[in-house]
């Protein structure tokens, strides 16, 4: 059951499905008063003032570069000792007030209310979620055109914020890296965000965003990747770590004896085709259910595991 509070994500979540990996989707008109309870201003204020944010989850950006984190941060003292560096509030509040940017990472880590709410759309789809948190002044500028690494899910909070999303750039090696403007392709979504409004954002697709004429805070959601290959690849490592003829060490001088190392693993990799079937089943089971022995998940497993078409964007 989706928690009524949570509704409006996971709602946008599943309507993101037909065009996940391939192209943008927004969602106008979602539950603002849960986008103002997760970093609105009460919310952002709470958050900088009484949470104890580590030095390396947070960030002050200046006309786009990184400030050195030491500049914005103060000792927590156990017993006159050091313990670690957090966010100093008035730091930061002086540096926002002329006109910096604040990204803060792992948001869901220390702020309950992301906690909880990537902990149930964890729950609810089968991926895990984390959160970071932009603040950005008025017509401030985030980061420069970039391709994230994950498939991701941006929530206004407060204000709002122009966003342009590019087409999906094939492969994956840019990923985390700024992109070339003659490698930007087309637009496939420009808009402005208000609060409660929701924008998907494919992995690989080149993007950028402005703040409009007022602050800005918005969360973005990030979710770990899941693909078939994990559970074939665990299905690989279950039958060989059984197998003594794949885990045993080798002799020394085993190149001198190549043909006949050669036939055992012809052989054993017979024997692990042979297992794989039902293998990746129960491993497949597991990653859609989080339990083996499910009818229902067994089926499900027997399903995604047949021959499927190519996803077309709509």
């Amino acid at each position: 059951m989706v928690r009524l509070k949570n509704a409006a994500v996971i709602n946008a979540l599943r309507q993101a499905v037909p065009k996940w990996g391939v192209a943008p989707n927004i969602f106008r008109g979602g539950d603002k008063d849960q986008a103002s309870t997760l970093l609105g201003l009460k919310a952002l204020d709470s958050l900088i003032t009484h949470t104890r944010i580590p030095e390396g989850m947070f960030q002050v950006m200046i006309n786009g570069r990184a400030e050195p984190p030491r500049s914005y941060s103060t000792p927590v003292l156990l017993e006159d000792q050091v313990i670690f560096r957090a966010l100093d509030p008035s730091s930061v509040y002086g540096a926002l007030g002329r006109g910096a940017s604040l990204l803060l990472a792992g948001v869901n880590e220390f702020w309950p209310p992301l906690r909880d709410l990537c902990a149930a759309i964890s729950q609810e789809t089968g991926l895990e979620c984390s959160a970071f948190a932009f603040v950005s002044p008025a017509r401030g500028k985030g980061f420069v055109p970039h391709i994230d690494r994950t498939d991701q899910l941006v929530i206004q909070c407060e204000g709002s914020k122009d966003w342009t999303v590019y087409d999906v750039l094939p492969g994956g090696a840019r990923r985390g890296k700024r992109v070339a403007e003659q490698d930007l392709g087309h637009p496939t979504f420009e808009g402005t965000l208000s609060v409660g409004d929701m924008l998907y954002i494919p992995v690989g697709a080149p993007h950028v965003a402005f703040a409009s004429k007022q602050f800005s805070a918005h969360i973005t959601l990030i979710f770990e990747p899941v693909t078939l290959s994990t559970s074939l690849r665990a299905a690989f490592e279950s039958i060989m770590s059984d197998d003594s003829r794949l885990t045993s060490p080798l002799p020394p001088f085993y190149r001198d004896e190549a043909n006949d190392w050669t036939q055992l693993i012809v052989g054993a990799a017979a024997d692990v085709a042979a297992q794989l079937p039902d293998q990746s089943e129960r491993c497949l089971a597991l990653t859609l259910g989080g339990r083996s022995g499910s009818d229902g998940t067994q089926e499900m497993a027997r399903r995604m595991l047949r021959p499927r078409p190519n996803r077309v964007a709509t």
